[in-house]
């Protein structure tokens, strides 16, 4: 596969130096690369002189087809990349009743407006639920009070 993108590069960029610093690999790095894939082809890709690179009718087939992997590895990388860094999903949300209107729904509101992939559920919580759990409310509602007042203040 890497084989096929550095061939890619340089038919793109019309050299082996370009596609070296492109790609931020040295010379015969990419002259290297190109030796094996022709060698595992079996088949010249490219006419290559000191002046100049020609594909060969080879070269050309092959090179719309590797152009074409190349774009779809490209995508596959920013999807898995914007897939990482915008959250997604599910989010159940617990909160005391008396803070669902005032300060959850505001913030869950600006949450979902900028990740609009996020699906939330807000539970108000028990009077035995809250009891059982106090400090983890108590560390909720400082971080819930805290990114609110700071979003009011932007």
């Amino acid at each position: 596969m890497r084989h096929m993108i550095i061939f890619t590069r340089v038919v793109e960029t019309g050299s082996i130096t370009a596609a070296a610093r492109e790609l931020g690999v040295g010379k015969s790095v990419v002259s290297q690369h190109l030796r094996a894939l022709e060698e595992a082809l079996g088949v010249l890709l490219l006419k290559r002189s000191t002046r100049q690179q020609l594909l060969t009718p080879m070269g050309i087939e092959f090179f719309e087809r590797c152009k074409k992997i190349s774009e779809l590895v490209d995508e596959a990388w920013d999807m898995a990349r914007i897939s990482q860094v915008e959250p997604k999903g599910m989010v159940k949300i617990s909160s005391p009743h008396a803070l669902i209107e005032p300060v959850i729904s505001p913030a869950v509101g600006h949450l979902v407006s900028i990740y609009s992939e996020l699906v939330p559920t807000i539970l108000p919580m028990t009077a035995a639920w809250t009891y059982l759990k106090r400090p983890l409310i108590l560390r909720f509602m400082s971080v819930s009070y805290h990114q609110v007042s700071t979003d009011k203040e932007g």
